[in-house]
This record gives C-alpha cells, sequence and structure tokens, in this order.
C-alpha cells in the first residue's frame, strides 16, 4: 500500500452497493425526494410539539445530509466539521456567505476542501445552531455534529444514522459516502463531459481518479447519447426525404 501510495496509483472502483443506488437514483422523482428529504424532516421538526430526543437527533441526521449534498466531503471531515475551525463567513453585507473550508493537512489525499453553502441549506443550519444542536451538546462541545461527550460524533456512527434515515425514507440505503457517487453522478448525467468539475467538487487530486471511478457512468450515458444520435440523424433523413 505504501508502494501504491507513492507511485500515486488509481485503483478506485464502484462497489456493487454503491452502483445499486445509483441506478436506484436514475428515477428522477427518487433524486428529487432525495434532495428535499433535508426540508421534508426539518419541516416536521417544525410541527412537533413533542421536542423528543429522536426527533432531534433525526433532524441532526437531515442537516448532515443537506451538508453532503452541496458538499459531497468524505465521512471522516463530515464528522469532524467544527464550529469555530471550519464553519466561516465569507464576505460581507448582502455578499455574506456561509463557506464550509477544511484544510488540506485534515483530507485523505491533502487537498483544500471549501463549499459555499446555498441559501436552503443556511437556512436549515440556522435552525439547527438555533433549536436543535443546543438540546444535543454540551455547553462547551464546538463541534457541528456533538458526541455525548467533549468531542464529534463518531464517522462510522453518523454515517450509520444517514443510511437509516433514507432506508426509512426512500427505501434507499446511502451512506455518508455514497453521496459523494451521487454528487459526481448529478455532475455528470447533466453534462457527460463535465469530469473536470466532478473532480473539483469531490477534491480528487487527479482526473484520472474521477474519470476511472465513474467509467461505468459515462459509459451508460456515452451509449444514450450514441442512441439519440442514431435517432436524430434518421429523423433528419426523413425530413429531407419528405
Amino acid at each position: 500500500n505504501r508502494i501504491k501510495r507513492a507511485l500515486d496509483i488509481n485503483t478506485y472502483e464502484m462497489s456493487e452497493a454503491t452502483g445499486r443506488v445509483l441506478r436506484d437514483l436514475d428515477d428522477p422523482a427518487m433524486l428529487r425526494r432525495l434532495i428535499l428529504l433535508p426540508d421534508q424532516v426539518f419541516e416536521e421538526f417544525g410541527r412537533s410539539k413533542t421536542l423528543k430526543r429522536v426527533e432531534l437527533i433525526e433532524a441532526q441526521v437531515a442537516l448532515a445530509i443537506a451538508v453532503l449534498i452541496c458538499a459531497p466531503i468524505r465521512p471522516k471531515n463530515l464528522a469532524a466539521l467544527h464550529l469555530e475551525r471550519h464553519l466561516l463567513e465569507v464576505g460581507a453585507g448582502r455578499k455574506r456567505r456561509r463557506h464550509i473550508r477544511i484544510p488540506g493537512e485534515e483530507v485523505k489525499n491533502g487537498e483544500d476542501l471549501e463549499y459555499p453553502l446555498p441559501d436552503r441549506v443556511v437556512r436549515l443550519l440556522s435552525v439547527y445552531l438555533d433549536e436543535i444542536r443546543p438540546r444535543l451538546a454540551r455547553t462547551d462541545n464546538l463541534y457541528l455534529f456533538p458526541g455525548e461527550m467533549d468531542g464529534p460524533k463518531g464517522a462510522s456512527l453518523l454515517s450509520n444514522q444517514i443510511a437509516n434515515l433514507t432506508e426509512a425514507r426512500l427505501g434507499v440505503r446511502m451512506t455518508a459516502h455514497k453521496f459523494r457517487a451521487v454528487a459526481g453522478k448529478i455532475i455528470l448525467d447533466q453534462n457527460p463531459t463535465g469530469q473536470e468539475i466532478a473532480r473539483q467538487v469531490l477534491g480528487h487530486r487527479d482526473i484520472t481518479t474521477t474519470a476511472t471511478y465513474y467509467a461505468p457512468l459515462q459509459r451508460d450515458r456515452a451509449i444514450d447519447l450514441y442512441d439519440k444520435a442514431i435517432l436524430a440523424t434518421t429523423s433528419a433523413k426523413k425530413e429531407r426525404n419528405r
């Protein structure tokens, strides 16, 4: 493994489980339900009169999903998000925005990561910080997803909670890491030649990693585009014959 890392050999392959999830998300309705899931959970939280701990945890997990959709970081980095170190406010006045910024020394491949958070996620984050997190955290715990003691919630625990929520709500079990594959799928579905965009969003050091991992998706999309090209060609020929 040390030799492979030194040689920068790309051996990334998509697992069968991840492939099944992405095939499920070929259904636009299912993909839309996933993207809107955090908003749905927070709406239910806002209507709740009880504020039981299970509801607080569910809203916390929904926020984690919202973060992963717009910032597909690795599970370890997600769980370790710190309010002061990683959640920043950038700009001033009306241009002021929330960013997630993770320095390279905390990232698996050493690449710096930075994601501006869209307004819809900032709204959920504000509700979470004001109403949910204070009921879950010790006052001196500054992690976004606090554990029971002073540190963050464990990455495996948070990932399993995400998988449990997506399975319960959507029938698709998605661990935190699978959201990285979903991000690549969304980009390449919209733009089959968008490997560089996917590389930047996912924080891959080398575009070869992106191209290798998503090769099956790109092949399927390429065949779809080829079929459409054939149909367009035959349609044009029929028009000329008329």
